[in-house]
């Protein structure tokens, strides 16, 4: 059976709400330390990583897309609530 919609906002709101936690407080050099992790995830790529980047869109990005996917999953149980 496919997955709701609403089950994909949700997994989204969480990561989001996982990044912001990992983030809570960090400078870019703690998290640069940290950083030095995603070469086992990114052993091909990590010296083209634009750690600055990736830091930014954590910090702001992340939230935006939270606040997004929070009102996408509201409208969609108001859709649900309300019926079609």
């Amino acid at each position: 059976m496919a997955r709701e919609i609403t089950a994909y906002l949700r997994d989204i709101i969480d990561a989001c709400d996982s990044i912001a936690s990992i983030l809570a407080d960090i400078s870019i050099d703690t998290y640069f330390e940290k950083a030095i992790g995603l070469r086992n995830i990114l052993t091909h790529n990590y010296a083209s990583v634009d750690h600055e980047t990736v830091y930014e869109t954590a910090l702001q990005d992340v939230p935006k897309l939270r606040r997004e996917c929070l009102e996408l999953l509201r409208e969609s149980e108001d859709v649900v609530k309300d019926g079609p």
